[in-house]
């Protein structure tokens, strides 16, 4: 029974695999298609720590990019702190609001 098992997990791990790379293609694919992508692409690559998977989805869901402020990049991703002030009270500065796939990806 377990080598029934372990042959189920290795099969779908193989699977996915596949897909991935067949996915990642595709992504590539579609980058090269598009002309503006290709400089901007080898712009957040070169960043320490971004690599072809944070580069593409930067692209896809922050079109924004390149032409907004870095604070309202920041707002649009999620990772600004908003203050809750009011009068004389200070509040406490909270994350919150943005793009959660994109804020999801950057945080792992």
């Amino acid at each position: 029974m377990e080598n029934v098992n372990h042959y189920l997990l290795s099969s779908c791990i193989s699977a996915l695999e596949q897909e991935r790379d067949a996915l990642e293609s595709r992504i590539e694919t579609v980058a090269q298609q598009q002309a503006d992508w290709q400089e901007r692409l080898s712009l957040l690559t070169g960043v320490c720590g971004i690599g072809s998977v944070t580069a593409h989805a930067l692209l896809v869901y922050l079109p924004e990019l390149g032409h907004r402020s870095r604070q309202r990049i920041a707002a649009l991703v999620g990772v600004a702190p908003f203050n809750d002030d009011s009068g004389n009270r200070k509040g406490i500065r909270r994350i919150r609001g943005g793009r959660k796939a994109l804020r999801s990806l950057l945080y792992m």
